[in-house]
């Protein structure tokens, strides 16, 4: 994945679609992140100087399987052991009202600023990329351990992430309908073949180039 030229969804629209793109983040990062006082102090004066279409924020993946080390926000939101409840529902519906608003932020913070904001759910991955990593030892996996931990299979694994994608995704949603300025692109209808995958999180660069269609299809790029 290192010499794909479509290695994520900014890629794709670069070298895919020819749009002029600008990464104001870095591999890895997290909305929370996003907004530290210096980073939105960074976007808004880029957005000034540059005077973009639109304003692509890719994010919340991070944000739930990756940030805080042992104890992630997936970690946080499973019981120990208990197949036949497995999600503490209220701590769920926490956590990704958190996340979800840190994105509608940024998404204000370039509406604020004239700029037009379009959001991007998740699709849910197949259960043969669970224990998948990006780069084996140093990047991944971040899912299945936590499955294993928590004393569930691949299998249950997969229905566990479809409950809180669904939910993360339809608060995405909620925000572009009250807003008019922000459009969500659905990517969890667009990637539905279990071989656009890459590992655990990540698309292959099939898969990249499936969301930048939808995502260059948005009416700020028409």
């Amino acid at each position: 994945i290192i010499f794909n030229r479509c290695s994520d969804i900014l890629d794709a629209l670069l070298f895919k679609h020819k749009y002029e793109v600008r990464r104001e983040s870095r591999r890895g990062d997290t909305a929370k992140n996003m907004l530290r006082p210096e980073n939105i102090l960074r976007l808004q004066s880029r957005m000034r100087q540059d005077k973009p279409h639109a304003f692509l924020i890719s994010a919340g993946g991070n944000d739930m399987f990756t940030e805080g080390g042992h104890e992630t926000v997936f970690a946080s939101i499973l019981r120990d052991k208990n197949p036949d409840d497995p999600i503490d529902l209220a701590r769920m519906d926490r956590e990704m009202n958190t996340i979800a608003s840190d994105i509608q932020t940024l998404a204000t913070i370039a509406n604020n600023e004239g700029v037009p904001a379009f959001i991007h759910g998740y699709a849910r991955p197949p259960m043969r990329v669970l224990g998948y990593a990006a780069v084996p030892i140093f990047a991944g996996p971040w899912i299945n351990p936590v499955l294993q931990r928590k004393g569930y299979s691949k299998h249950q694994g997969v229905e566990i992430l479809g409950v809180i994608l669904d939910a993360f995704n339809d608060r995405l949603s909620n925000i572009a309908n009250n807003a008019p300025m922000i459009e969500y692109v659905d990517l969890a209808d667009v990637i539905t073949s279990k071989n656009h995958w890459h590992d655990e999180l990540h698309l292959d660069a099939s898969g990249w180039q499936l969301a930048s269609r939808c995502s260059s299809s948005c009416q700020w790029f028409l």
